[in-house]
């Protein structure tokens, strides 16, 4: 008997350790996500081309009764297509047609009070997206977020275009444009 109830146990921590990637492509196939769920927590990669923009960048959500960064088990994840069609108001296209790949990844918390949260991602030809989404449960009525750390780390060193408004201000107090 406490042959088996160790065999469930060691079953069960071994089901949390080696939990698989989940990828998502662009219909294109040039941009890839891959998502992560280890013993540190929830990380990404997003890669263009076969190669490594963003790298090992990690996701976790504060709230005041606690933290989803680890103990946290990704259930299956759900796969589907989809197109956008919009209208834009001003540019050299008048009509958008913008297809996706979609993917909802379910997580749990493997301890108590068991919540859950899905992070949806969204793969089109010239980006990808994500959002947290926080569905009903009895357990966890409200919640009042207090810090997200999602981190963005770009591999090597990227050059990067931006465009800042003529208003754009830095923390840092660094002129408009300067990029550090």
């Amino acid at each position: 008997m406490k042959f088996t109830v160790v065999l469930i146990l060691l079953l069960s921590s071994f089901d949390l350790i080696a939990q698989k990637d989940i990828k998502l492509t662009s219909p294109s196939k040039q941009l890839s996500f891959s998502f992560h769920n280890g013993r540190e927590g929830l990380f990404y990669n997003i890669s263009f081309k076969n190669k490594r923009i963003i790298n090992n960048s990690s996701i976790s959500l504060d709230f005041i009764d606690g933290k989803f960064k680890q103990n946290l088990k990704a259930g299956k994840p759900v796969f589907r297509k989809g197109v956008e069609d919009y209208e834009l108001i001003v540019g050299k296209a008048r009509f958008v047609h913008d297809p996706y790949l979609e993917v909802l990844i379910p997580l749990e918390e493997t301890k108590t009070p068991f919540r859950k949260f899905n992070i949806v991602v969204r793969a089109f030809d010239d980006g990808i997206a994500f959002r947290y989404e926080f569905p009903q449960q009895p357990s966890w009525s409200q919640f009042s977020l207090t810090d997200e750390h999602t981190t963005f780390n770009l591999a090597e060193n990227p050059k990067i275009l931006a465009l800042l408004p003529p208003s754009y201000t830095t923390l840092s107090g660094q002129p408009r444009g300067a990029v550090s």
